[in-house]
């Protein structure tokens, strides 16, 4: 039998015996006397804060080392804390911090989990289709479709009015380590990444969209991002506005967007929308990696 050791059940009844969860709640119950007490447990659990938190002596997993309440006072030094925890809380009274009493709590500190993150990233991008954001610092990721080590990410270097300035990354390794390639992919223009794609690891793509959403730029590379060109597309070849933004009463002025291209090995497609929002606009295909475009009817 197999079973998840951070959800053991067995702390619960010594932390139970140990916490002075009699002396709390007749201290709480002279706001409330006719008030509900609930106790929580859902084995192990993490905090970034030692707001509540009551240490509680014993050796939770029983591997023979017992935690000491000094990890709780680190995560004052930023991190986080993490341990058996048990929570006196009243449900009626949200304002009032629950007692927490913890029993073996570890300190893991920021660097740690920090480099957890950028693991957990870094393997949702190996087997996503397309790219990956992290949400965390807005960095976008991607691996070469040939060559699973071969990974590609675009890294905020500075950011102002709801732009960013982004920097190329490369790792040989699978994402275990990375160098930076190229510290102005985009030649100076700010803005929100759209996304990252290398087909391989020479031919790649990377978008940048406005703050608005309105507008985008695609730039592409044939040396493995060590230089970028921004995509041209031949909007003069196109003499009336596609169904349904016609109905709508939009003109060619309103196709500013550029979705990132799509490559099924021998022909490139990007379509031309009027916004971030939209799916229906005018589509282009390449058939010489991209150096000329040709609108599809």
């Amino acid at each position: 039998m197999t079973f998840d050791t951070a959800l053991l059940w067995s702390p619960l009844p010594d932390i139970l015996s140990k916490a002075y969860t009699e002396a709390t709640v007749r201290s709480w119950a002279v706001a409330d006397a006719d008030a509900t007490f609930e106790i929580l447990y859902y084995g192990k659990r993490s905090f970034r804060t030692e707001e509540g938190l009551r240490f509680i002596e014993g050796d939770a997993d029983g591997d023979g080392v017992p935690g000491t309440a000094d990890a709780i006072y680190m995560v004052n030094a930023g991190g986080e804390v993490s341990g058996y925890e048990m929570s006196l809380y009243m449900p009626d009274h949200p304002e009032i911090t629950p007692e927490r009493y913890i029993m073996e709590p570890k300190y893991i500190p920021q660097s740690a989990l920090n480099a957890q993150h950028e693991d957990q990233i870094v393997e949702t991008a190996q087997s996503a289709t397309g790219w990956t954001v992290d949400q965390a610092d807005g960095s976008v990721y991607t691996f070469a479709q040939s060559d699973a080590n071969a990974g590609y990410r675009l890294v905020v270097m500075d950011a102002a009015l709801g732009s960013r300035f982004y920097g190329l990354e490369k790792s040989t390794d699978a994402g275990k380590q990375w160098t930076s390639i190229n510290e102005d992919p985009f030649d100076g223009s700010a803005g929100v990444a759209e996304g990252i794609e290398f087909f391989d690891e020479s031919f790649g793509f990377i978008g940048l969209t406005g703050a608005s959403g309105e507008y985008s730029s695609i730039f592409m590379t044939e040396d493995g991002g060590l230089s970028f060109a921004e995509i041209q597309l031949p909007m003069d070849q196109i003499t009336e506005v596609p169904e349904p933004g016609k109905s709508y009463g939009l003109t060619l002025d309103d196709y500013h967007y550029l979705t990132m291209p799509t490559y099924d090995g021998t022909t490139l497609r990007m379509t031309v929308t009027s916004g971030s929002a939209e799916s229906d606009g005018i589509t282009f295909c390449s058939k010489d990696h991209g150096k000329t475009w040709t609108a599809e009817a």
